[in-house]
């Protein structure tokens, strides 16, 4: 959409005054994501913890693969030049300059969900090919978090002698195999071969070579898990089960919630433990309706990271159109928002049967790392969340909860 003229602001000079006194706070809490980027602290917390996935969600450690691939390292070794969205004072971007062959190219770095799918995931620790993959993705317009996911499936395949040299045209997959990973991203973007079995994702490739191969093919709803392990955090076990749009960190951020400071307006006991489902349902219907109402004023969730919360964004909101809302209603737009999604779906036949995890991250306790042992009790949750969010067992909104949103002629 093309136009000259500029959407009127009411409060312009209070609003300016409110952003550059919040950006000051932003810019200090967020030094290690301008510094490193989203992949900051893979090593030191992120691995430990027991969110990285591994090894298509099997393995609980990799040290030195998470020290050879973090975004301190990216920084360190490649990095020529940081950079951002349009007027973001985070500006968690990373410009990097590689030799592809001959050639110095310069290229966008791997951001932390692209790093661990193209790296951690597929147990590669190659991060200069870790970084051509990803702009490999960029250049075919593929997603990294899916085409990494589906090589991981793929590979596990492969190893579980399901597929052989004879499917993949003389490709070995074998974990880790660098030079296998770029030529198959390449099949996929064209088709050709076992690329065009995968180029569908993970679900569909996974019903297509059959073999038991569902029982490893890691996705909810066909969309393929971002890289943070819900047996690590729970509440992202319930965040993908409930996601609209299938299994999407974005839908409430909440491992970033639970590791960070408290922000305003969205209570929670910080002393509960990841591991515990203690709390969770109330705190990701909060986050889910709070990133909702985000997403349709186009505002970047890192806002997160510097404590801003339903109270500032309704500030800002009203500053700009004069409107008088509170933090709640804000919210409220944003459940407004959830459940309308909620209901399409369930004319696409979506209900309780759909809100699930793939059976590896209900039932594999790995038996290492920052999480080991720990399994998300996904059934309670989901009872509680239900209850919270006014819908019914099989997790369609009852008609007094539509009405409530002003959402009754929506059936």
């Amino acid at each position: 959409v093309r136009g000259k003229r500029y959407p009127e602001v009411k409060n312009k000079k209070e609003l300016i005054s409110s952003i550059r006194k919040t950006f000051s706070f932003l810019k200090q809490t967020t030094q290690g994501l301008h510094d490193f980027g989203t992949a900051v602290g893979m090593a030191s917390g992120v691995e430990p913890s027991g969110d990285l996935p591994i090894k298509n969600w099997l393995q609980g450690r990799w040290e030195k693969g998470a020290k050879k691939t973090t975004g301190e390292t990216l920084v360190k070794r490649f990095l020529e030049r940081h950079y951002g969205c349009f007027g973001c004072p985070i500006r968690c971007g990373k410009i990097v300059k590689l030799r592809i062959g001959d050639e110095e190219r310069l290229m966008h770095g791997p951001e932390y969900e692209s790093n661990a799918a193209l790296g951690a995931l597929c147990l590669n620790d190659n991060l200069e090919k870790i970084s051509l993959a990803n702009e490999l993705c960029n250049r075919y317009g593929l997603d990294t978090i899916s085409t990494g996911s589906v090589i991981a499936f793929v590979m596990e395949a492969f190893e579980k002698g399901i597929i052989s040299n004879l499917d993949t045209e003389g490709l070995e997959l074998k974990w880790g195999n660098t030079g296998a990973m770029i030529e198959l991203i390449h099949k996929i973007a064209k088709r050709e071969g076992i690329g065009d079995i995968l180029a569908d994702g993970t679900k569909k490739a996974s019903e297509k070579i059959g073999k038991n191969s569902i029982e490893f093919a890691v996705h909810v709803k066909g969309l393929e898990l971002p890289m943070h392990d819900p047996r690590a955090f729970v509440s992202m076990a319930l965040t993908y089960a409930t996601g609209n749009r299938g299994a999407c960190h974005n839908e409430s951020l909440a491992y970033t919630f639970e590791e960070g400071p408290p922000v305003e307006g969205v209570p929670y006991n910080h002393s509960l433990s990841p591991h515990d489902s203690q709390g969770k349902p109330e705190l990701i219907v909060r986050l889910q309706n709070y990133m909702a109402s985000l997403n349709a004023l186009g505002l970047c969730k890192f806002l997160f990271c510097g404590k801003i919360g339903p109270p500032r964004i309704a500030e800002w909101t009203n500053l700009v159109t004069g409107w008088s809302l509170t933090d709640e209603e804000l919210l409220k737009i944003g459940e407004r928002l959830f459940n309308l999604k909620r209901m399409y779906n369930y004319k696409l036949g979506i209900t309780r049967k759909d809100d699930f995890l793939p059976p590896r991250l209900l039932t594999w306790d790995r038996k290492e790392g920052g999480a080991k042992g720990n399994l998300p009790h996904l059934g309670k949750m989901l009872n509680e969340y239900y209850q919270l969010r006014g819908w019914s067992e099989e997790g369609v909104p009852i008609k007094e909860k539509l009405k409530e949103l002003g959402l009754e002629k929506v059936k």
